[in-house]
């Protein structure tokens, strides 16, 4: 297909599009700041010059030429295409899809897709898989986890404060709490355990609110019966032992049920990491390219990104990315194409002629993958 009838057709399918509205800019001036467009896509029709940013939820069309300037990169967002119909030089571009039109020189390309340059590309860094349009989505998942995470740990100081002022109360008062069926309480040196592993066994077939009734049940008719029988000549005849025992066994019910709340916001951190986990599979996978149908000139180089889920030491979560590098340098004899593999290990490989019209992609399904460079029919 002609380049320029490519670009049109992409363009058209925005322009066409019903579901938002058109946002017109004459130009990129950078004394507007940063510019922020929310449900629209964004036209832009003069040509620009010098540090910008500009950032949409939508897609943003490009209808020039556009230049960064000598300082820092012009900075561009969309959360789905990004067309620049002419040269880009010292742009940062972040999109799901990217195409340009003309040359792509000292530039940054990161799309969670495929990225078309249609002319050069020149000492430019390209990011495939790259997953910075979803940051708001990551750092939700993240801020979920860690917020249980922190709630987790709150939890189990005040269980360790709980049970060991409880052991305290026992010592001193020489009346026992064990509960050896199912292991369920124990005296510790540093406190009372409790352990429902034996409980959870006998109801896990149970939704969450018929879980919490049995608990109760459980507490009243099992936990307290048997500490009850086990302690009867502790408390029989002296209403003060009584006293005191009652308010262990009220400490004990608070303990009881701190260890469930804290059990059952295990599992929620359990199920959102796995959650989180399954996100990030659906973006885990090889099949995206880059096409440069002008010059592919040594300087440059091409990630493919692989995000996976890192739990650190204190249990929350991140996304990392495993990456595969082709580096495009300058040889003796010519082009050399260097691949960088997750584990640092690198291959390379002599480039037939100059790269010119290429398709670069995986081959592989993971990131055991290898890169191929092939001509563009």
């Amino acid at each position: 297909m002609n380049r320029q009838i490519d670009i049109e057709f992409a363009i058209a399918a925005i322009l066409d599009s019903d579901q938002q509205e058109l946002h017109l800019i004459s130009e990129l001036d950078p004394e507007r700041g940063h510019i922020r467009v929310r449900d629209e896509n964004v036209l832009i029709r003069g040509k620009s010059i010098g540090k910008h940013h500009i950032e949409c939820t939508e897609s943003i069309i490009i209808d020039a030429s556009i230049d960064g300037g000598i300082s820092q990169p012009g900075r561009i967002e969309a959360m789905n295409e990004a067309i620049i119909t002419g040269d880009a030089f010292n742009q940062h571009v972040t999109a799901h899809t990217i195409r340009i039109g003309g040359r792509a020189v000292d530039c940054r390309l990161e799309a969670l897709g495929d990225i078309v340059v249609q002319g050069n590309l020149i000492e430019s860094h390209v990011v495939l898989g790259d997953m910075g349009i979803c940051r708001a989505e990551l750092q939700q998942w993240e801020g979920q986890i860690r917020r249980r995470v922190e709630q987790h740990e709150l939890m189990d100081r005040q269980i360790a404060r709980d049970a060991n002022n409880l052991r305290k109360v026992c010592d001193s008062a020489s009346f026992n709490l064990n509960l050896a069926v199912g292991r369920l309480i124990q005296h510790e040196a540093k406190g009372l355990k409790v352990d429902l592993t034996f409980f959870y066994e006998q109801v896990k077939d149970k939704s969450e609110d018929d879980v919490r009734i049995a608990l109760n049940e459980f507490y009243n008719r099992g936990i307290v019966g048997v500490i009850a029988r086990t302690n009867r000549s502790y408390f029989a005849g002296s209403p003060a032992n009584e006293r005191l025992f009652t308010k262990a066994l009220s400490s004990l019910r608070q303990l009881v049920f701190s260890v469930y709340k804290r059990d059952v916001l295990e599992g929620e951190i359990v199920r959102c990491r796995e959650g989180f986990d399954e996100y990030l599979t659906r973006y885990r996978r090889p099949n995206r390219n880059l096409q440069v149908r002008g010059n592919l000139s040594s300087g440059s180089k091409v990630d493919f990104l692989f995000p996976y889920l890192e739990i650190d030491e204190e249990g929350c979560a991140t996304v990392e990315s495993r990456v595969i590098r082709l580096s495009i340098l300058a040889g003796e004899q010519g082009t050399v194409l260097r691949q960088t593999h997750p584990d640092g290990s690198e291959s390379s490989a002599q480039a037939r002629g100059e790269l010119k019209a290429v398709q670069i992609s995986l081959h592989g399904d993971d990131e055991t993958a290898t890169v191929r460079t092939v001509p563009l029919r």
